[in-house]
C-alpha cells in the first residue's frame, strides 16, 4: 500500500494560524519542524498542533488531518446530526482512523469518507 506521509501543524511565529505542510521532524530540543520543498524550508511549529495526514479525503475531496473538526451525514436518510456531529479524528493504535463524538462514540472512517465533511479543526475553531 502507498500512502502518503504528511504532516500540518501551526508556525510558532507571528503568523500564528496558518498551517504549514510537509514533512515532519525534530530539532535538538525535541521542536517540530515541518519542512517543504523537499527539505529546503524549514518551519518551527507549535507542539500541540502536529497532525498527520489519514491518506483519506471528505466527501468535497479535502485532505483528513488528526485533529480535524468534521460533520458525518446519516448514509440512510442523509441528515445530518447537529451537535454530536461534531467529531475529532484520532489514530487508534488498533490500526485506523476513528471519529470520536465527545469522547464516547467512534467511527472507523476508511470506508465511510463519502459521508464525511472537514468543518475545520481543533486549533482554530
Amino acid at each position: 500500500m502507498n500512502r502518503i506521509i504528511k504532516f500540518r501543524a501551526l508556525k510558532d511565529d507571528i503568523s500564528n494560524f496558518n498551517f504549514v505542510y510537509g514533512s515532519l521532524i525534530y530539532d535538538k530540543q525535541g521542536n517540530p519542524r515541518i519542512t517543504e520543498d523537499n527539505g529546503n524550508t524549514y518551519h518551527t511549529c507549535k507542539k500541540s498542533t502536529v497532525g498527520q495526514f489519514t491518506g483519506l479525503k471528505d466527501c468535497k475531496g479535502v485532505d483528513i488531518y488528526e485533529g480535524d473538526l468534521c460533520t458525518v451525514t446519516n448514509p440512510y436518510n442523509g441528515k445530518t446530526a447537529i451537535g454530536s456531529s461534531i467529531v475529532i479524528l484520532s489514530y487508534e493504535y488498533v490500526g485506523g482512523w476513528v471519529l470520536t463524538s465527545d469522547g464516547k462514540d467512534r467511527l472507523n472512517i476508511s470506508s465511510r469518507t463519502n459521508s464525511i465533511e472537514v468543518i475545520g479543526n481543533i486549533h482554530n475553531k
